[in-house]
């Protein structure tokens, strides 16, 4: 069998192909737009100093916390207030007021002022007169002394208030002070039957009044 070699390399045909490699990348690099690579401009950082953050505020006692917050409602409740401004009242009608009741007609007959004018008089306070003893029976006032104070030879000293009717009797009888029970029922006794008197009067007429007296006991009168 014999041995038959492929197709011979020849030296002129390589450079034809070289030449038509360069032609065609010549070409593409003509017709390619210029392309410019950008790179970024580098960027400034400025460094500003910072202080160090405050301290966190202490935690607030209770009554603290309290005043804070009344404190808030009372800024909270504030409303302002207008100034006042006074306006100033305009007067328009200007007649001239006159009492309704009319001027005082002088009575006839009474008064010494002048015409128009009435003179009034204030009326008297009533004339009071106190209760007294009626002189009549002055002699019948005072009480029998009692036997036993005698024989124990003690004095003594009665005070009494008395309630006078109209008549000058004795209508009732208090106790004020007494030196033993003996002498306060003996000057009863006499109080209630034997004692008169004129009676108050008011104006001149007879009311009940109390009258205060006083009776002495004494041995050497006796």
């Amino acid at each position: 069998m014999a041995y038959t070699s492929g197709p011979a390399i020849r030296p002129d045909g390589l450079g034809l192909a070289a030449g038509a490699t360069l032609l065609a990348l010549s070409t593409i690099w003509l017709a390619a737009p210029n392309i410019v690579a950008t790179l970024p401009k580098p960027t400034t950082i400025t460094l500003y100093p910072v202080a160090d953050p405050p301290p966190p505020p202490k935690p607030q006692s209770q009554p603290q916390r309290r005043q804070a917050a009344t404190q808030a409602q009372r800024d909270t409740h504030i409303t302002k207030v207008p100034p006042l401004v006074e306006t100033p009242t305009e007067v328009s009608d200007t007649r001239q007021v006159t009492d309704p009741i009319g001027p005082i007609e002088p009575v006839a007959g009474s008064g010494t002022g002048g015409a128009g004018t009435v003179e009034i008089t204030p009326p008297k306070p009533p004339l009071l007169v106190p209760p007294r003893i009626d002189p009549r029976y002055a002699a019948s006032f005072q009480p029998d002394y009692p036997a036993g104070e005698i024989r124990l030879g003690r004095e003594g000293i009665v005070v009494v208030r008395v309630l006078i009717g109209t008549d000058g009797r004795v209508k009732a009888l208090e106790p004020v002070s007494a030196t033993s029970d003996d002498f306060l029922a003996a000057t009863r006794r006499r109080a209630l039957t034997s004692w008169r008197f004129q009676p108050a009067t008011r104006d001149g007429v007879a009311y009940e009044e109390w009258k205060q007296m006083r009776v002495t006991f004494n041995l050497k009168d006796e």
